[in-house]
């Protein structure tokens, strides 16, 4: 009973335009819903975006292993998935913590350190960061492959 006095004072509460608009598509009550939306889809946009980036990891090894000696070929291939795997680990533990931690100081972080209490919306925006710090990490070791003893 309630809710349909607060409906009917509502729709009282309208001018003309807004009442067709409200019959037409009901584009007054789809807020919520179209910030829904936008949310879910930015972080499909991010997580699409990061596979694509991780991707780059293939392609450098590719590159690296083309680059070096026939027989550093499988220590290079190695060498990119361990990139990969300790900075996924490292950037788990740390990383975000230092680069977006809350309740730190100006330079770093102070929170958020292996994801404690990090919010669930913020995941994909971990998973798109923790990728551009593995991949900036391949691109480095490739540049030296063969080249330091």
């Amino acid at each position: 009973m309630a809710a349909t006095d607060n409906l009917q004072d509502l729709f009282n509460s309208l001018n003309g335009e807004q009442k067709m608009e409200l019959l037409h598509n009901r584009s007054l009550f789809n807020d919520k819903q179209l910030d829904i939306l936008m949310n879910n889809t930015d972080q499909f946009f991010l997580i699409v975006i990061a596979i694509i980036i991780f991707f780059m990891q293939c392609g450098f090894a590719f590159l690296e292993a083309g680059s070096v000696r026939s027989k550093n070929t499988v220590n290079i291939l190695i060498k990119n998935m361990l990139d990969a795997f300790i900075g996924g680990v490292s950037y788990w533990a740390i990383g975000w913590g230092l680069a977006y931690g809350e309740g730190g100081n100006v330079f770093c972080g102070g929170s958020q350190f292996f994801n404690f209490q990090l919010p669930y919306h913020l995941y994909a925006k971990w998973f798109f960061q923790f990728v551009f710090a593995a991949t900036a990490a391949t691109i480095v070791s490739g540049a030296i492959a063969e080249r330091c003893q």
